[in-house]
């Protein structure tokens, strides 16, 4: 075998291998219903903190990112610093336990914890809680919401793709 063939060949096999034992997200299916209730259970404290935290404050919308480490949140095109030690440690835990990102949209009437993404097909999956308990809460190009056995928690998919579908004859 020359040598190309076998720069190929390895190649190959390396990208077989790490497609079968990555475990990237854009390899694996969406976590079941059943996954999100273990992660919620395992977590409850914590999500419970930050989910206290942010019904809290004063700002409608908040986006904090695993990338800030839990110190901060950005609302009204500004961060503001997390000074309660107690949620600074929640949301880092959870940001250390799988979390990918944590929201708060009053207008869609949720705080979201996003456990699960797929970059191609942009597809997320987690938790989301009804702000105001007599509505269901929403998150952005939501296909799927099923409670859980917490009042006002829900398992939430987000398929932005079949999302699109979906409404495109609204429009």
């Amino acid at each position: 075998m020359n040598t190309i063939m076998k720069k190929t060949v390895v190649v190959i096999l390396i990208f077989v291998m790490v497609s079968l034992f990555c475990s990237c997200n854009e390899f694996s299916d969406p976590p079941t219903v059943d996954d999100i209730e273990g992660f919620f259970t395992e977590n409850e404290g914590y999500i419970q903190t930050v989910a206290d935290y942010l019904l809290h404050i004063e700002y409608d919308y908040a986006y904090l990112y695993r990338e800030d480490g839990g110190s901060r949140f950005l609302s009204n095109r500004e961060y503001h610093e997390i000074e309660d030690v107690k949620t600074r440690e929640s949301i880092k835990e959870l940001f250390n336990k799988g979390c990918l990102f944590i929201g708060k949209e009053e207008e869609l009437n949720s705080l979201h914890f996003r456990i699960w993404s797929k970059t191609s097909g942009n597809i997320d999956c987690g938790l989301s809680y009804a702000i105001n308990k007599e509505d269901e809460p929403k998150v952005q190009f939501q296909t799927e919401l099923v409670p859980l056995n917490k009042d006002g928690w829900y398992y939430y998919l987000a398929e932005y793709e079949k999302w699109r579908s979906q409404h495109s004859d609204r429009q």
